[in-house]
């Protein structure tokens, strides 16, 4: 009786042995787990929507017009002028009509 209860009581130890390397392998994906939940927070990557330029402003030279020192918009490029300061208009310019000719 005795060797069978000494295998009863190695087979209880066994037992939980294996109960322990159970919970070490849990405990194992547990903290498994947290380190991939954090990486995924900390790395995630935020989509930001498009900016939306502000196209309002008049396309120019970034030249200024000799006459009135506003931004240059328009090239005149049928001109008989030779001289390109005379070639060159800005919106006050325009709306005036003026030639510089």
């Amino acid at each position: 009786m005795e060797l069978q209860q000494m295998d009863e009581m190695q087979n209880q130890f066994q037992q939980i042995s294996v109960d322990i390397e159970y919970l070490q392998t849990i405990e194992a994906f547990k903290t498994a787990k947290k380190i991939i939940t954090n990486f995924k927070t900390e790395n995630q990557i935020q989509l930001e929507s498009p900016k939306i330029e502000n196209n309002t402003k008049t396309f120019s030279l970034s030249t200024l017009c000799k006459d009135h020192k506003k931004e240059v918009i328009l090239i005149d490029i049928d001109s008989e002028n030779i001289q390109t300061e005379k070639r060159l208009a800005c919106v006050q310019c325009i709306s005036n009509g003026s030639s510089k000719n």
